[in-house]
């Protein structure tokens, strides 16, 4: 296989992916959340991007660790160029209560990061990045065949071959 068809069958391949996802995007919400004690992310495909979040010190959490993946019907407008970096960092009370007593509330500090990009960015960096070490690859393999040709003809040369 060379190179260039190497390039193409990833370019096809991601393409279809990319499209698979913006079309599921479309009409349906999938969302994956992992949780352990003290952290919690999720991710999820909203309508023509992802968004990924991370919240430390996740005070819904006390024990346990789980991973949740749900799926909400919608149909809505694809966003083209959604981008968003969010830090936010609050102060949360969580209350613990116990058959019927409750303690004092606890204050704990809620830090999240979230991020949402386009779903055609991660595709334009995959298929840049090929496209990069697959001519760089094709090139390098050339300069090695023309390296054993001039070789080759040195030799010839030497041994009196005419040619």
């Amino acid at each position: 296989m060379t190179h260039r068809r190497l390039f193409l069958w990833l370019f096809t391949i991601s393409t279809a992916l990319l499209i698979m996802a913006w079309g599921v995007s479309l009409f349906r919400q999938p969302m994956a959340l992992v949780f352990m004690p003290g952290r919690e992310f999720s991710l999820s495909l909203c309508p023509g991007f992802l968004r990924l979040e991370v919240e430390s010190e996740a005070w819904k959490i006390t024990h346990g660790r789980g991973m949740i993946f749900t799926k909400s019907r919608t149909v809505s407008s694809p966003h083209l160029g959604v981008w968003v970096w969010n830090r936010e960092s609050s102060t949360a009370r969580k209350s613990i209560s116990t058959h019927r007593t409750s303690p004092p509330l606890a204050i704990t500090d809620v830090r999240s990061h979230r991020i949402s990009f386009p779903l055609w960015a991660p595709w334009l960096i995959f298929t840049g990045g090929t496209f990069v070490v697959c001519r760089w690859l094709e090139k390098r393999s050339a300069a090695g065949r023309e390296k054993m040709l001039a070789e080759s003809a040195a030799l010839d040369s030497v041994a009196g071959d005419p040619a």
